[in-house]
């Protein structure tokens, strides 16, 4: 049993003997080995423990951070000592494996940008790997019809051909495309839209039937989302009980399938979820260094942990040394034997 003291009111809570009990005097000089605050002018016993009271060496010095306990205070209170051990922890390192992915933070909205119907839909499925530049819907467009019309029959009027340019140009028609569509005879054949980037097709919003608004309607209707083929990221598997040693910003050496060359990826995040069959959990790790070889999506990556450090020498107490007091905790160190008693520093831990 310790007693312990605290700079911060708010670490103790707790009634103060004295308040309690009716043999408290002040200025005593005996006071009991377990209850501190208990004391009076005259030997005698505890009113709480019925231990004999000792006598008061002014034991809390050193602006109250170091006790002094004498010997008789310490064989009432059954103090023992034991001396601070070392302990050695090495570096553990785990094997995981995982793979490859798109990184689901970066991806691309494909919008129609044109005013019509979707007469087909060229993308069907997720998954679907899209080129910049391939043609992925075809739209029936009454408002196009009409500023092709305008810009072939209305030369007349600077302001109506002026007007069918800027429209065409908002719709996202190419020079090369719009003479294209006035080099046909026929104007109310459907225009085709094309793939403004490259990546594998997340998710498919339009459908065939459906129709597109343009900017000048409010918000343009989107046709897939697509995720980037440049942005990829590492979808490690790990076990369940390392999941809580684990931070965003650890490195973490990986090493791709086929290549003797590892390299570095640093850990994005730890998916909050385990798969009950498995009893892994997933991080997600980006790449610290530009690689000197091509890796793509679905290459298999094995990947060393490092938990701990290298080396670390670590101080062990025992446990029922600690004394915890709310917020705070602290244990008791014994200094020097001084000619009132022992001394011993309270250090909050």
């Amino acid at each position: 049993s310790c007693f312990f003291h605290s700079d911060d009111k708010e670490d103790i809570n707790q009634i103060s003997i004295s308040e309690l009990c009716t043999d408290y005097q002040e200025g005593a000089t005996y006071r009991c080995a377990m209850h501190p605050d208990f004391r009076r002018k005259e030997p005698g016993t505890c009113a709480f423990c019925a231990m004999p009271l000792s006598y008061d060496l002014n034991r809390l010095v050193n602006n109250n951070r170091e006790i002094v306990v004498n010997e008789e205070e310490a064989k009432w209170m059954q103090l023992e000592t034991r001396l601070i051990e070392e302990m050695v922890e090495t570096r553990q390192t785990i094997t995981c494996f995982g793979q490859v992915d798109y990184d689901a933070r970066y991806t691309y909205r494909q919008m129609a940008r044109l005013p019509g119907i979707i007469e087909k839909l060229y993308v069907k499925e997720v998954g679907e790997y899209v080129r910049k530049g391939q043609a992925v819907a075809t739209v029936y467009s009454k408002e196009i019809i009409a500023a092709l019309e305008s810009l072939k029959y209305g030369k007349s009027s600077v302001s109506i051909v002026r007007s069918a340019k800027n429209n065409l140009k908002s719709w996202n028609i190419s020079d090369a495309q719009l003479e294209q569509l006035l080099a046909r005879e026929d104007f109310y054949q459907p225009v085709t839209i094309y793939a403004e980037a490259s990546g594998l097709i997340t998710s498919i919003i339009a459908k065939e039937g459906d129709f597109m608004a343009n900017a000048h309607m409010g918000h343009m209707s989107p046709l897939f989302e697509l995720a980037l083929p440049d942005q990829l990221e590492i979808r490690l598997n790990v076990p369940e009980e390392i999941l809580s040693d684990l931070k965003p910003g650890m490195e973490v050496s990986c090493k791709a399938a086929f290549q003797e060359k590892s390299f570095e990826a640093r850990i994005r995040r730890v998916l909050p979820t385990v798969n009950p069959k498995t009893g892994q959990g997933t991080l997600l790790l980006t790449f610290d260094q530009k690689l000197e070889y091509n890796i793509v999506p679905g290459t298999q990556i094995t990947a060393s942990l490092g938990l701990g450090q290298d080396t670390l020498n670590l101080p062990v107490v025992p446990k029922t040394a600690v004394i915890w007091a709310g917020s705070a905790s602290g244990l008791y160190v014994r200094k020097k034997a001084g000619t009132k008693g022992a001394v011993f520093e309270c250090i909050k831990v």
